[in-house]
């Protein structure tokens, strides 16, 4: 059973991630255009896809997995 960690992930890249629409920082919200939108998903899906291809592999490899 995948863990909570795989979870957020599988979670960001199925439902979050296309569905953006701002970035909050501490210096308050920027609203993201269709082009900020798809710059975003460009940058941040392959790092997702990587922690998460990551972490397969780790449970993979666990004695008794």
């Amino acid at each position: 059973m995948p863990d909570d960690e795989a979870l957020a992930l599988s979670y960001a890249l199925a439902k979050q991630l296309s569905s953006a629409y701002a970035v909050e920082t501490n210096y308050g919200r920027l609203d993201l255009d269709d082009e900020l939108c798809a710059a975003v998903d460009a940058a941040i899906r392959p790092i997702l896809k990587r922690r998460l291809n990551a972490l397969a592999a780790g449970m993979l490899q666990r004695p008794g997995a």
